[in-house]
């Protein structure tokens, strides 16, 4: 949420033209007259500035909370075809670890937690591009069911692969943070769940 400054506003300080949320409406405004500068974060590849704008109002745009669960489940997937193909040639007792059936279990989870979370960020671009009424509520759900999904991709594909999947050498730890990061950014699974719980709750007593 803004609160007059942009916090990790994702390729600020590189995008030729940035689209800002103010009291007048949204307004774009060309990347470098905002002189945003980067910020570190845990994600050496990922690119998040902070920009500050008197203008700015609390808010986040459908769009960009549906771009980020498309990115984290696309994250999350790769991470899936890593492990998978790991589990494949890693070879234990003479046979692949892959035949184990707690690792299969595994994977299992990892790929149905993905499709739960695809298609849920598709229906949130649907709802987005008919200007569907229920684009609100299904971009939470969207960056919400992302949100879980990452976690249990994270943990599973961090297990499967064991402590070298995290070095720098292995191409895992590079989609292990992006999927971290993809959590964190615009709200957290748990953030997206209270706000679709409080909208349900409104709209009872609404009716009622």
């Amino acid at each position: 949420m803004f609160d007059g400054t942009g916090r990790f506003v994702l390729d600020a300080d590189r995008a030729d033209e940035i689209a800002l949320l103010t009291r007048h409406g949204v307004l774009i405004v060309a990347g470098p007259e905002l002189g945003a500068a980067r910020v570190d974060t845990f994600d050496p590849t990922l690119h998040a500035a902070h920009v500050e704008v008197p203008d700015l109002v609390p808010g986040i745009p459908d769009l960009a909370l549906m771009g980020l669960a498309i990115s984290t489940v696309g994250s999350c997937r790769r991470i899936l075809d890593l492990a998978v193909a790991h589990v494949k040639e890693r070879v234990q007792f003479d046979v692949p670890i892959g035949s184990f059936q707690a690792v299969k279990h595994k994977a299992a989870d990892m790929y149905v937690a993905i499709e739960r979370a695809r298609a849920l960020a598709c229906f949130s671009a649907l709802t987005i591009a008919e200007d569907d009424p229920r684009r609100g509520r299904a971009a939470s759900m969207a960056k919400a069911a992302a949100g879980e999904c990452q976690r249990i991709v994270f943990r599973g594909g961090f297990q499967l692969f064991g402590a070298m999947g995290f070095t720098w050498e292995n191409e895992l730890q590079i989609h292990l943070k992006r999927a971290k990061a993809g959590d964190l950014l615009l709200g957290t699974a748990a953030v997206h769940r209270r706000a679709l719980l409080e909208k349900t709750r409104q709209e009872g007593v609404v009716a009622g």
